[in-house]
Order: structure tokens, then sequence, then C-alpha cells
């Protein structure tokens, strides 16, 4: 067993201790996905790497489905920045984020494929664009730096290259899946995929019947009707289970008969996690939490949707702070 995944059940094992159930039970949950994954015919064709655990573990606690849709883009844009480096150096040694790699001395002809796949993956880009709305707190010319150095690790072998992209490109899929307003573009990275297969590996064959199957899905995708952009402050939409894991057991009247004692019961405790200092924070954090979410859930349906949106946004950038300070001293796949 890998040390990631040892460190991830003690982890699990620990929040377990700790009562903290729901955290434990998500991360059972991603590690069981992990081990069930199904593998294609595509992606047989590619060796893994130990940074796919981390990106399963990334997609799970990834965020809204606009949040999501960023995180692709920001991918997307690692992507297109390698295979410029690529053309750009040859066989030169680059020095991104200090650390140097000699370029692979591809031939002419792959040089030229990497080319048509980048000049493919800018016009996906282009047209995933227009389906992320703008938002002040993320502009669609970052990169994902952490994704483009781990393909740049691997620049010096044309095969670990095309391994690499295909592994962020799957990043891409575990963070959109789900998502139908993703749809197409995971249909068109699939033809990606194949292309960088047949870099990697100029004997691979694939079946007609399997090039008929990708391409026919890119066409089925290109007008599903799921082309709206998502409302900029759309609520997480949480598994069912969590709420009822977090129920409270007593009356909920207890938090506030009325909305507007529910209100206060919520404002009082954001205030009290946003102004006490790090330290404190991760001792009273799950506390805190509860009490606010059972707050929440005592007149959730008399909360309008704005209200319900600023809720949501509030416990994610409290979550985000947790997990950023809970993980900030270990190499661990939870924080960016």
């Amino acid at each position: 067993m890998s040390s990631f995944l040892f460190d991830l059940i003690n982890k699990a094992k620990q929040l377990d201790i700790e009562g903290n159930y729901v955290e434990a039970d998500r991360v059972y949950l991603s590690m069981q996905k992990i081990a069930q994954a199904p593998t294609d015919s595509v992606d047989q064709r590619f060796d893994s790497t130990m940074g796919d655990y981390g990106q399963k573990i990334n997609e799970w606690f990834a965020g809204s489905e606009i949040d999501r849709r960023h995180a692709a883009h920001n991918i997307l844009n690692a992507l297109v920045n390698s295979l410029f480096r690529v053309e750009r150096y040859k066989n030169q040694t680059i020095n991104p984020r200090g650390n140097e790699y000699k370029v692979f001395d591809a031939s002419e002809e792959d040089l030229k494929k990497l080319g048509d796949v980048r000049t493919e993956l800018i016009r996906i880009r282009q047209e995933y664009r227009n389906k992320i709305p703008e938002r002040k707190e993320y502009s669609l010319n970052i990169v994902d730096k952490s994704a483009e150095l781990n393909i740049n690790r691997n620049i010096d072998s044309v095969a670990k290259y095309c391994d690499a992209l295909v592994s962020s490109i799957n990043h891409i899929k575990g963070l959109t899946g789900k998502d139908l307003g993703s749809a197409n573009l995971n249909a068109e990275l699939e033809m990606i995929k194949v292309k960088l297969a047949l870099i990697k590996d100029p004997v691979t064959k694939f079946s007609p019947e399997k090039i008929k199957e990708i391409t026919q899905n890119i066409e089925n995708t290109k007008n599903t009707g799921f082309t709206d952009k998502p409302t900029v402050g759309q609520p997480f939409k949480e598994p069912s289970s969590w709420k009822e894991k977090r129920m409270p057991d007593a009356a909920p009247d207890i938090f506030g008969a009325t909305v507007s004692g529910s209100k206060a019961a919520i404002n009082s405790g954001v205030d009290k996690l946003n102004n006490t200092d790090d330290s404190q924070f991760l001792n009273i954090y799950q506390g805190e939490i509860e009490t606010i979410e059972n707050a929440f859930i005592a007149n959730e349906g008399k909360l309008t949707g704005q209200e319900k949106a600023k809720y949501q946004r509030e416990m994610k950038s409290l979550e985000d702070r947790y997990y950023t300070l809970l993980y900030k001293d270990k190499e661990k796949p939870f924080v960016d």
C-alpha cells in the first residue's frame, strides 16, 4: 500500500476517534471510489502516477459547480502552457518554480502532433469559457501551477509526458464529470487522450467502434440544453446523508423559534470563528459549526435563496480555512 493511502486511512481513523464522523465518512467513501474506479480502453494506454490519488481527494472536496469549472479551466491553462514550453525550448532545459527539467529530444513529427494537440486544447478551452461565469475572486487567466509542475516533471520523456498530460485531463474529468454543462468538454478531451496515446506509442490501435463512439459522443454533447452558466453564488449541493447526520437531537426551536433567531445564531457563530486566531479556531471549529448548522436547519425552509447562498459561501470559507490550517505543515492533497 502506498504511504499516501496509509496516511489517509490513519487520518480517517483519527477523525472517527475525534467523533467527526461526517468528515471520516467522506474520506472513507472517497477511498472506496478510488479503489472501484473503472478503466477504459483509452486510459489503459497510459501509466497512472501517484499524483492521481491526490487528485481524487481534491475532486471530492472541490466545492460548487462554479468552483469546479474554474478549477478545470485553470488545468486547461496548465496543459496549454506546458505544451508551449515544449515547442519553445525543445531540447533545452527549463526551470519552472526553481526546478530544472530537460525537455525531451522529440522528433519533428512528435512536436508537430503535440502542437496540434495544443491547438485543439486552445479551441476547447475557448469554447468552455462560454460556460463559466466571471467571478471577482477567480480569473480565467489563472494557471494551475501545481498541475503544470506535475506535467513538466515528466518533460524529459515523450511517453511519460503523455502520461502526465492525461493524468491532468483525467483530473478535469473528475472535477466536472457530474456537470452536464461540462459534458462536451469531457467528450472533446477523450479524443485528445486518443491522440496522446498515438503520440506515446505510434503502433497503438483503437477499434473503429471506439473512435466512432467518442466522435458520436462529441456530437451528442454539443447541444445538450445544459449550456446555461450556473448562477453565481449557487449553493453547494450536499448529499442528503450529510444532513441526516447533522440533524439536532433536541427540538430545533432551541436554536431560535423564529427566522430571526436562527439568523442571529448563525451570524454569531460565523463572527466568532472569523474573529478567532488560528490555534483557537482549530479547537472550537467543530463545535461552533455544529451549532451554526443546527440553527440553519431549524428554519431552513423559511430563509430566502439569497440568505441560503450567503450561508453556503460563509460555511465553505470557514471549511477551507479549517483544512488549510489542519494540513498546512503536511504535504496532503486536501489543500492546494
